[in-house]
């Protein structure tokens, strides 16, 4: 994603990625989530409504005990001992 956007990348031990992009230097580290029974759940969702309402989707607090921002978070403070002081440091979220 970066790279085909200009960005120069190298690839890290911790943060994942060291990259250089319009004129600045940050580090990303990469999670990636996996599918999980929630996305099959909202994936027949879909399919039933054909088109119209389908109601709330991604409610991974039932089957998780998180709502999916929380879980976000949850990675984010997991992470903070692999960021780097005084630099740009973000969390790039993949969906696998």
């Amino acid at each position: 994603m970066f790279i085909l956007n200009g960005a120069r990348v190298t690839m890290r031990e911790s943060p994942d990625l060291m990259i250089e992009w319009v004129g600045e230097l940050f580090y990303a580290e990469v999670k990636h989530f996996r599918r999980k029974r929630q996305d099959e759940i909202d994936d027949q969702a879909m399919r039933w409504a054909s088109g119209s309402f389908a109601g709330p989707l991604a409610r991974t607090e039932r089957l998780e005990g998180k709502r999916p921002y929380e879980q976000i978070c949850d990675v984010a403070c997991r992470k903070k001992h692999q960021y780097i002081d005084g630099a740009i440091n973000i969390l790039v979220i993949q969906r696998q």
